[in-house]
């Protein structure tokens, strides 16, 4: 059956082509490769860091569920330097907690250093860009969750 069945590639795979196949008929039938081109710069550009990684929806339609595997792949981004970071809430020092980055938040709670801030992965790979919601939907996907002496409350 391989023999008479030329494979289809999705995102960034090679085509697959029979090797009953002259190479001279093979030339012709791999399709050019502006798309894999996209689609290797693209996944050299993804970014880890919460902050400064663009929205699956700027990337090409045809490789966002890659983007999405990508990232589900590498997991949450849970850098963890010596020290965060502290902000003035009334008259108390507060800071991002490393401890939540345990169960129950391990799977989907990443922190990003460049911003002092905390976001959901799982927010990030399946919200809705087109689906508009009040600023409490996108404090965890796009602009980070600061509020540190609320912290277990709103994780939850």
């Amino acid at each position: 059956m391989d023999k008479y069945v030329t494979k289809l590639y999705i995102g960034c795979s090679r085509p697959s082509v029979s090797s009953h196949i002259t190479p001279e008929i093979q030339r012709e039938t791999i399709p050019s490769r502006p798309s894999n081109v996209d689609c290797i710069l693209e996944f050299g550009s993804l970014e880890h860091d919460p902050k400064v990684r663009r929205p699956i929806s700027q990337c090409s339609p045809n490789i966002q569920e890659n983007v999405r595997r990508y990232y589900i792949q590498k997991g949450p981004y849970q850098s963890k330097p010596k020290e965060f970071p502290k902000t003035k809430f009334g008259d108390k020092m507060r800071q991002f907690n490393p401890r939540w980055y345990k169960p129950p938040y391990f799977g989907w709670l990443e922190y990003s250093i460049k911003d002092d801030a905390a976001f959901c992965l799982c927010c990030y790979l399946l919200k809705n860009e087109f689906e508009s919601r009040d600023n409490a939907g996108r404090a965890f996907a796009d602009n980070g969750f600061r509020s540190w002496n609320h912290g277990p409350e709103r994780l939850k």
